[in-house]
C-alpha cells in the first residue's frame, strides 16, 4: 500500500493500524507557501465576488479547481500536428517516420493533421503537491463524518465536500467541533463550512424532504420560513433542464415522482438533444449537432 504523510496519520488516527515502512521518498528541504498564499488570494477575489452577485466568481472557481489539477496532471503522451500543404506533411512525415501514430487530410483541402508521439523530457508537474491536497481534503471531510459518528448525529449523504445532516444537530455539531479542533465549523473562510442551498424566494433555506440516488444523484425539498417549495436537483451526466423537462413529459411535472421512481431501481431514458443544443467535433474537425442525444439512467 502506497500512502502520503497525511494519509498515513489519518490511518492511525481513525483506523488505529499496526504498519511497517518497506520504503519511502522524504522532503528535507524547507516548504514554500507560495502556493497556498496565490490560493487564498484568489478565494478571497471569488469570496468578494460572491458578495456582489458578480458572475465571474465562477472564473476564480475554476482557476482554483485548475490549480489542483494542474498539480494530478497525468503525461500528455500525444500531440497533433497541422500541415498547409501535402508536401510539409510528407517532409516531416519522413524525418520523424517512428513517431507518427496517425495522418488525415482535412475534407478535401491541402490541410493535413498528423498524430505523433510527444516527447517527456520536459513533462514535470509538482504531483506531490497534488497528492497532498487530496488527502488534506480527505482529513477535513474525516474530521466531520468522525464527529458525527462519535455524536450520535446521522450522515445522511456525503461528498467530496459537503454532508447532509439534520439541521438541529448544526449547534451540538459546531460546539463538539471547536472543543474537539478549536476551530470555527461554519463560515466562509477556507476550510470552513456553510449551507449550500441556494434561497428560496430570497429567503434561508433548509431541505424537509430528500432522495439520494447515488453518487452526484440527489434531489433536496426545499422551504423556507414562509413555507415556499423549492428544489435542488443533482443528476451526474443529467443537466437540470433536462430533470424538469423528462419530469413535465412523463410525471406530470412532478419531480419527486420521478426521483422516486428512479429510487424503486427503474430505468429512466433522458434526451439531453430536447432542452439545448449539442455539438460533437468529430476528427476532422467537423462540428454536427446532435439531433438525438439519449441516456439512460438506473439506480
Amino acid at each position: 500500500m502506497t500512502v502520503d504523510s497525511i494519509y498515513l496519520e489519518d490511518l492511525i488516527k481513525y483506523q488505529e493500524i499496526e504498519y511497517e515502512i518497506k520504503e519511502g521518498i522524504y522532503w528535507e528541504g524547507g516548504k514554500v507557501s507560495l502556493f497556498k498564499e496565490k490560493i487564498k488570494e484568489i478565494y478571497n477575489i471569488r469570496k468578494q465576488k460572491k458578495v456582489e452577485h458578480d458572475p465571474s466568481e465562477v472564473i476564480f472557481k475554476l482557476i482554483m479547481n485548475s490549480c489542483y489539477g494542474k498539480t494530478i496532471q497525468k503525461p500528455i503522451m500525444v500531440e497533433k500536428k497541422i500541415f498547409r500543404t501535402r508536401t510539409k506533411m510528407l517532409s516531416y512525415w519522413r524525418r520523424n517516420l517512428e513517431d507518427i501514430l496517425s495522418g488525415e487530410q482535412l475534407f478535401e483541402s491541402d490541410i493535413w493533421v498528423l498524430q505523433t508521439k510527444k516527447q517527456l523530457d520536459e513533462f514535470y508537474v509538482p504531483n506531490i503537491i497534488g497528492v497532498l491536497i487530496l488527502s488534506m481534503s480527505k482529513r477535513i471531510m474525516n474530521e466531520l463524518i468522525y464527529l458525527c459518528e462519535d455524536n450520535n448525529i446521522n450522515v445522511y449523504y456525503q461528498d467530496t465536500d459537503s454532508i447532509h445532516i439534520e439541521k438541529d444537530k448544526l449547534v451540538q455539531l459546531r460546539e463538539s467541533y471547536y472543543i474537539k479542533y478549536n476551530r470555527e465549523l461554519v463560515g466562509n473562510d477556507i476550510g470552513q463550512f456553510h449551507s449550500d442551498f441556494p434561497p428560496v424566494n430570497g429567503k434561508e433555506s433548509w431541505a424537509i424532504k430528500s432522495i439520494f440516488l447515488g453518487k452526484k444523484s440527489y434531489l433536496d425539498v426545499l422551504t423556507n420560513e414562509d413555507g415556499d417549495i423549492d428544489y435542488l436537483i443533482r443528476m451526474k451526466g443529467i443537466p437540470k433542464d433536462v430533470i424538469i423537462g423528462t419530469a413535465n413529459e412523463k410525471f406530470k411535472g412532478d419531480v419527486i415522482a420521478l426521483y422516486e421512481y428512479l429510487y424503486a431501481g427503474n430505468p429512466i431514458t433522458f434526451d439531453l438533444s430536447k432542452y439545448g443544443p449539442h455539438f460533437v467535433i468529430e476528427r476532422d474537425f467537423k462540428v454536427k449537432t446532435l439531433e438525438e442525444f439519449k441516456r439512460t439512467i438506473k439506480f
